[in-house]
């Protein structure tokens, strides 16, 4: 029951070592201060023109920032074509640290993951970081350096270890090749029971029959995963689209079942400079288990760890770790 999907799908993992200047405060949920501005700085990096008369656009192709931020869906596209904008080829994933207040001596772990043709494009995501860094995070518009960025390698499919320096701060000096993971090389569960745990670490925000899900039977979840791989996998890594598979993995995963679930409502705010209000961005958290037939699935959930599921992905948000239950 293999979904080729997974075989294309190319992913790079990186970890980017922080340090405040002085004092940094960020929010309780650290996303939403680096949510706010970074689209901002990524534009000042890479567009030539930095108006909204466009260069690109007048020139009939795109940019970098447009293919991150704003990815068009292309003439032809067999899916998603009644949507302007196809899915980010980034995750940048916030520190999960409690505490909201940081010094100088501390040091801050900022994931970034990259999908497909993004890879290349690190040093952008790596000057957008540092052009952030110079401007400001958070309430207070704290500040803070880059000191280091590594690519990490996945062992086993789950766990993530350092493996190449590819930024030093002190240099300021991009370097290093990073290290793909290839998703189709994430070992299935045959070897498991018939049981896993999935711990959200920040809120997942599912919609499900128009509204968002206050319950996560596995279906939902898996199908939901499912299609923001693919989706990946079509317009980042050149994927065919394959609708069949999809089905028939998503009828598989009706059979499996919630055996207990800790999960509750977490509600959030950040404010939108672009939109001039707050938003409320609240979802699911804690813990469920599912059990039944549930080897097929599991190269998909562990890709996910990576991909993150849901709403506002991009920023951290929908985030799990995956515990097999032997």
């Amino acid at each position: 029951m293999a979904c080729p999907l997974l075989d294309s799908l190319t992913l790079a993992e990186f970890a980017i070592a922080l340090r405040p200047e002085s004092e940094l405060i960020l929010p309780g949920y650290k996303g939403g201060a680096f949510r706010g501005g970074f689209g901002y700085a990524f534009k000042s990096i890479v567009c030539p023109t930095h108006d909204t008369d466009c260069i690109h656009s007048r020139l009939g192709n795109t940019c970098v920032y447009s293919e991150v931020f704003e990815t068009p869906v292309p003439p032809g596209s067999v899916i998603m074509r009644k949507y302007p904008r196809a899915p980010h080829p980034f995750v940048l994933t916030p520190p999960l640290e409690p505490r909201s207040r940081f010094t100088a001596e501390d040091e801050l772990s900022l994931g970034l993951v990259l999908v497909g043709r993004a890879i290349p494009w690190l040093a952008y995501f790596i000057c957008t970081l540092e052009e952030l860094g110079r401007r400001g995070v958070g309430p207070q518009r704290s500040r803070y350096q880059i000191h280091r960025a590594e690519s990490l390698i996945r062992i086993n499919g789950s766990g993530s270890v350092p493996r190449t320096l590819v930024y030093d701060g002190t240099q300021r000096k991009v370097m290093g090749v990073p290290h793909i993971i290839q998703a189709g090389d994430f070992p299935d569960g045959r070897e498991i029971e018939a049981a896993v745990t999935i711990g959200f670490l920040t809120p997942v925000r599912i919609v499900c029959g128009g509204e968002l899900a206050s319950k996560l039977p596995f279906v939902t979840l898996f199908r939901t995963l499912l299609r923001r791989l693919a989706l990946l996998a079509y317009f980042h890594c050149g994927q065919p689209a394959n609708v069949e598979a999809m089905r028939g993995l998503i009828k598989a995963a009706e059979a499996v079942r919630v055996k207990e679930s800790s999960l509750r409502w977490h509600d959030w705010q950040r404010y939108s400079t672009r939109q001039q209000t707050r938003m409320k961005l609240g979802g699911l958290v804690g813990q469920i288990s599912y059990e039944g037939e549930l080897a097929p699935f599991l190269p998909f959930l562990r890709v996910g760890e990576l991909t993150h599921v849901g709403k506002g992905t991009s920023f951290g948000l929908g985030r799990y770790i995956l515990r097999e239950d032997r």
